[in-house]
């Protein structure tokens, strides 16, 4: 009896780690199933998301690095930058709260995660050449 339950135990314990699902690469050019399409979406907005968090930077990098020998710079230079920091945590929230919206309108049908991810991609685009043009043209 003791031996079935340590038995038992021990497969139960080695259960999660072979259950576990393995990562099976997904050509994302020819995705046609749901989770495929979903997974790729998602692979999109991560790539997305790197490029803005890069574009940010340098956009936090150009506001510290403006001239020190101009009087009251560093009062103007803490003002942008706390500006640029509050705008992009509203922006970040305003793409959350609209794709929310994009995925409430497929009412929980298969396709809300990448629509979802799709819109969050669009979105985190277009603000990263917001942010990159403003790091080029003066803010």
């Amino acid at each position: 009896m003791r031996f079935a339950a340590a038995a038992l135990l021990l497969g139960l314990a080695v259960v999660p780690a072979s259950a576990e699902p393995k990562a099976v690469p997904v050509d994302c050019a020819k995705a046609s199933s749901t989770p495929e399409i979903a997974f790729c979406a998602q692979e999109d907005f991560e790539r997305a998301d790197k490029l803005l968090n890069e574009a940010y930077k340098g956009m936090l990098a150009k506001v510290g690095s403006a001239s020190a020998d101009v009087p009251g710079l560093a009062v103007q230079q803490k003002a942008w930058r706390e500006a640029l920091v509050e705008s992009q945590r509203r922006w970040i929230a305003f793409r959350d709260a609209d794709c929310a919206a994009v995925g409430a309108g497929w009412m929980g049908g298969t396709g809300m995660g990448a629509a979802v991810s799709n819109c969050l991609a669009d979105a985190t685009r277009a603000r990263t050449k917001v942010l990159q043009s403003r790091t080029r043209e003066g803010g």
